[in-house]
């Protein structure tokens, strides 16, 4: 699936759990690698920490093919279903629950 870089940020940075068993931070683990900005791409955006932000060049490339596993997926919905549960998504995130949840993307 195609995925912007901030959209890969925000999966890696407030959807994907800190805690789990073995199993849910293994899947965590590998997503991030998957989900993490090569240096290559990094060089591309000039990705940039400002203060406690990373900002970018949001022009220098829109999206990038992204291959999540399907237990990755799994926890995705999972976590954004409990971000809304909570009454927790904000703006990205429910982006994101939309793409993910609502539209089951990646089925």
């Amino acid at each position: 699936m195609k995925l912007s870089v901030l959209e890969r940020l925000v999966l890696t940075n407030q959807v994907l759990p800190e805690k789990g068993d073995f199993l849910t931070m293994s899947t965590v683990d590998a997503a991030r690698q998957v989900l993490s900005l090569s240096e290559k791409e990094a060089e591309t955006v000039a990705i940039r920490k400002v203060g406690d932000k990373l900002e970018w060049d949001q022009e220098a490339v829109s999206e990038a093919e992204i291959e999540l596993s399907a237990p990755a997926i799994v926890l995705i919905k999972q976590s954004l279903s409990t971000l809304e549960t909570k009454k927790e998504l904000n703006a990205h995130t429910a982006q994101l629950y939309k793409r993910f949840v609502m539209s089951n993307e990646g089925d």
